[in-house]
């Protein structure tokens, strides 16, 4: 039996210890989306699409659209927190995309989350 072959790899992250005034700055957050992007190699198929929450935490969502899949991500000042989400095929490495906004964002934890998924057809 063959292995199977990879069709895309994914990596959450959970970066934690932020100073909440760094998660509630939207536009910040946008051009780091796109460095990061930048930086790892990806190719973005759209700009960043990022939203500021008013009313209570002031969290900011953003998504950019990738050749290669996705990346997404949601601040939560109120703990401190950012989680982000990559997906990518090829030979992309989402772990740079991650590193980015740990170094840029000062987090002082991470959890990282990595998963696999592999050709499942014939």
């Amino acid at each position: 039996m063959e292995p199977l072959r990879i069709l895309a790899k994914g990596l959450s992250a959970d970066l934690g210890g932020i100073a909440p005034e760094r998660l509630q700055d939207a536009e910040a957050l946008r051009r780091l989306l796109l460095h990061a992007c930048d930086v790892a190699g990806l190719t973005r198929i759209s700009e960043a699409l990022v939203h500021k929450f008013s009313g209570g935490g002031e969290g900011v969502t953003g998504m950019v659209m990738l050749s290669e899949s996705h990346v997404a991500f949601h601040s939560y000042p109120e703990s401190g927190q950012i989680l982000i989400d990559v997906l990518t095929c090829g030979k992309a490495k989402p772990e740079r995309v991650v590193e980015e906004f740990r170094n840029e964002l000062q987090a002082k934890t991470i959890q990282l989350m990595p998963r696999e998924h592999p050709n499942q057809g014939q």
